[in-house]
């Protein structure tokens, strides 16, 4: 059984430092600490928990008008903070850091195994 779900961030604050972005948002009703840079081997996302995939997620990052970027990126386990090293993702924001609140951060997780979830960590 294929298994696909989405997941949503609301990015509520974004600050930008030298080569990246730390702020604040929202998951599942909870606020966490969100750090997006470049990536400097993979391209790779970590959330502050598991999700049933070994394989690539989609990210889709969107914000103010029609501004948006998309970028594969590997699920690398657990961490205290919402983090997204892609190097298209910060390219965008750094094109645009005059408006960096109320993003929004859909990620589409596909796997081809079966997994058994529970329904407060996808929202659907």
């Amino acid at each position: 059984m294929k298994y696909q779900s989405m997941l949503e961030i609301k990015i509520n604050k974004l600050d930008i430092a030298e080569s990246y972005f730390k702020g604040k948002a929202e998951l599942n009703g909870k606020e966490h600490t969100i750090n997006i840079q470049g990536h400097w081997i993979d391209k790779l996302i970590k959330l502050p928990f598991l999700i049933p995939t070994e394989e690539k997620v989609l990210i889709r990052l969107s914000g103010p008008g029609d501004a948006y970027v998309e970028d594969t990126v590997y699920f690398k386990g657990v961490s205290e903070w919402i983090e997204i090293d892609s190097q298209e993702c910060c390219i965008m924001l750094q094109a645009i850091k005059t408006s960096l609140t109320l993003w929004r951060c859909i990620l589409v997780v596909q796997s081809n195994k079966e997994y058994h979830t529970s329904n407060d960590i996808f929202v659907k």
